[in-house]
């Protein structure tokens, strides 16, 4: 749940702005009706081809930026033979719930989580790899060796033109006992690149101040602690689109 967000930030959703996306979202019935009839009569061809996940090995200058300031941007984050293999089996948009919240404005979520990941197995191989030992023994590199890690949720969302998140802190910011407890990890699989892409920014405030912004969103990764770290990104440009998988980890 978003929390921490500025008056300023709430008004620039206001209708009569943004109002393709507000028809989107009054849509919604509609259009998810229209994508479960295309996800029953146009079943994708079961893939065979599938490869075992591989992150790379994190650099010590990763390890010491995000120690420093509580978030890092990874690049090449995948094997390129994992990321070939994500790329290509990356399901069409028929799969995704469509937009429905002005403030997290892309698709997000499977509408046949289990339909999906039988079709797509390098997807299901992703989701699982990200719940496995494996994947919290690669990311103990950023935490405190006496925490204890587990994955709340993945979540795979598709973003296009305008679509967008509204700059804010994660509910667990709301404790001091807590804020320091939840790591988001945000995989950009694939996408346009540039300024106004869909890249998740980090923030100085609640207002706002742009301190990073990523453009390159294939094959890359962001890593920041929610609970401290004001993140979201501004409305797409024309033309852009990103494929992401975002993943919340609790800290004990």
């Amino acid at each position: 749940m978003a929390v921490g967000i500025a008056q300023s930030e709430w008004d620039k959703y206001k209708f009569p702005r943004f109002a393709r996306l507000h028809f989107l979202i009054k849509a919604f019935p509609i259009r998810l009706k229209i994508r479960t009839t295309l996800l029953n009569f146009r079943n994708s061809k079961n893939h065979k081809d599938i490869t075992n996940i591989n992150l790379q090995k994190v650099s010590a200058s990763s390890l010491s930026h995000f120690s420093e300031h509580g978030w890092v941007f990874i690049e090449n984050v995948f094997s390129d033979h994992t990321h070939k293999r994500l790329v290509s089996q990356w399901p069409p948009f028929y799969h995704f719930n469509p937009v429905k919240n002005i403030y997290k404005s892309y698709d997000t979520n499977f509408i046949n989580r289990s339909q999906t990941l039988e079709q797509y197995p390098m997807i299901s191989s992703l989701d699982n790899y990200l719940h496995s030992a494996e994947f919290l023994s690669w990311l103990t590199n950023f935490t405190d060796d006496a925490q204890t890690l587990s994955v709340s949720s993945t979540l795979f969302s598709r973003a296009s033109y305008q679509s967008s998140c509204i700059n804010h802190l994660d509910s667990i910011s709301t404790s001091e006992n807590t804020k320091n407890q939840a790591i988001n990890l945000i995989f950009f699989v694939r996408g346009s690149g540039g300024s106004r892409s869909g890249g998740t920014s980090i923030y100085r405030n609640a207002e706002g101040g742009l301190i990073f912004e990523p453009t390159n969103l294939t094959n890359s990764c962001l890593i920041y602690r929610s609970g401290f770290i004001y993140h979201g990104f501004q409305p797409m440009r024309l033309g852009s689109f990103r494929w992401m998988v975002s993943c919340h980890i609790s800290l004990h």
